[in-house]
């Protein structure tokens, strides 16, 4: 297999008629077109999760929902008692305004 480099690629071209001008030109575009492509990709790639990410992301979901069913429990519980002391009010507003 033929070792690729600028320098080769540019004699390839000038071996099928360019010339030596126009090589350079067109490998130094190609060479621009590769590295922006890879600069590009990089950052795509700096952006994604890996698979430790996820797994941390997954047990901070967990304990926020643990946290959250632990506060709807109370919530419901407040409730409950509330509507047992709302309701020992009312039958006492009732007994006092019907047994006068």
């Amino acid at each position: 297999m033929k070792n690729l480099t600028s320098h080769t690629i540019i004699k390839d071209f000038i071996a099928i008629g360019a010339s030596e001008e126009q090589a350079e030109k067109v490998v130094d575009n190609i060479i621009t077109l590769v590295k922006s492509e890879i600069t590009a990709s990089e950052a795509n790639f700096s952006n994604m999760a890996t698979k430790t990410d996820l797994f941390n992301l997954k047990s901070e979901l967990k304990d926020d929902i643990s946290q959250l069913n632990t506060s709807v429990s109370e919530i419901k519980t407040t409730l409950k008692w509330g509507m047992a002391v709302l309701i020992g009010i009312l039958s006492l507003l009732v007994k006092i305004t019907f047994l006068k």
